[in-house]
């Protein structure tokens, strides 16, 4: 999630890099987010003014039945700040959740060496490895092979899980894991070390890292 700091103080950086992705849709977002963070941060600050009213109020109602004073004026000012506070606080959640819903869906800020396209076709090739094959036959799709050879199930998956995830099954999960070894063994011999994280993230965590 992008930092609401860095979109208060440089919309327009934010603007310019959805600008090169051609996120037009987004780039309206960066507007509502500020016009909403104004409303926000406004409110808070009403909401501490009025909580503070009310520890003044509580205070001058102590010191006047002190004295003996008629205090039901202060009283009825005291009865109606907290229906107001509750509205307050209702309206600052509701635009939090509003904010908070664009922040997780603004993308992270590209680097500067990415090639502006219109679309895919416009896209850099950065290199070629080895010779593009000819076949003399039909290709089939990964996952039609996939399912052909009964080592995944995509069906399933998506039943659990939605649509583009898969089981993998055999022979094919057995592969998966000693492609992963294979890959981690040669990594430690380059002198990287392995991590494991644990399975379960703060959400603070999770919340600080945005889409690509």
């Amino acid at each position: 999630m992008l930092d609401i700091k860095l979109i208060r103080e440089n919309p327009g950086v934010i603007k310019k890099d959805l600008e090169k992705r051609n996120d037009k849709e987004k780039i309206k977002w960066v507007d509502d987010i500020i016009v909403k963070d104004k409303e926000y941060r406004t409110l808070l600050q009403l909401n501490q003014d009025l909580r503070h009213k009310r520890n003044i109020i509580t205070n001058e109602i102590n010191q006047l039945r002190k004295k003996g004073k008629d205090i039901s004026g202060k009283v009825k000012e005291a009865k109606e700040l907290p229906q107001k506070i509750k509205e307050v606080d209702e309206k600052i959640k509701e635009l939090q959740g509003k904010i908070y819903y664009y922040l997780m869906r603004l993308p992270n800020i590209l680097h500067k060496s990415v090639p502006k396209g219109k679309d895919e076709s416009e896209n850099k090739e950065v290199r070629k490895w080895g010779k593009k094959p000819k076949f003399n036959f039909e290709l089939k799709t990964h996952g039609e092979i996939i399912e052909k050879l009964g080592v995944g199930d995509f069906e399933q998956a998506a039943k659990v899980s939605g649509k583009g995830f898969y089981y993998l099954i055999g022979e094919l999960a057995l592969m998966e894991q000693a492609l992963q070894r294979f890959a981690i063994d040669n990594l430690v011999k380059k002198g990287f070390k392995l991590v494991e994280p644990p399975l379960i993230l703060r959400r603070g965590s999770y919340e600080g890292v945005t889409d690509l």
